[in-house]
């Protein structure tokens, strides 16, 4: 357990060198459209030049971002994968180890019913009226008083 502990903190020890080091790159800085324009409706071309206009806008600004290159991408992805792992496993087993060992598994207590479970309003439609079909001590008894 320690073992894996120890890996998880030093992947993400090599995850927060990694950051640090994209950070140094110099930033991008782009300029971000916040206004909402609607398209004019004076006639279909104008229309659909300012649609494809914008379009072209937000391609171009997509393209702009930075991307990161596949390296980072797998060492991310590694990052989140071990740190799940490290929370998910442990987790998972401690709550079966605690399911099993405190938890108290509801069973009816063997012996008679008490009084106000076996009210019939009808006897049943079988050989011993007063037995529950799946109650074989009562169906034993029944037909040892017979």
């Amino acid at each position: 357990m320690f073992l894996a502990f120890s890996t998880v903190l030093k992947s993400l020890a090599v995850g927060r060198i990694a950051a640090a080091r994209a950070l140094r790159k110099p930033a991008q800085t782009v300029a971000c459209r916040n206004i909402q324009v609607a398209p004019s409706t004076e006639n279909p071309q104008l229309m659909r030049a300012e649609y494809l206009a914008q379009l072209e806008a937000r391609i171009a600004n997509q393209k702009t971002k930075h991307h990161y290159d596949q390296a980072e991408e797998i060492m991310e992805s590694s990052k989140w994968f071990k740190l799940s792992m490290a929370v998910a496993v442990p987790l998972c087993l401690l709550s079966a180890t605690k399911d099993v060992l405190f938890e108290e598994h509801a069973h009816r207590k063997h012996g008679p019913l008490p009084d106000y479970m076996s009210i019939r309003n009808k006897e049943f439609p079988w050989e011993c009226k007063d037995c529950a079909l799946f109650d074989p001590e009562c169906w034993k008894a029944c037909r040892e008083n017979k």
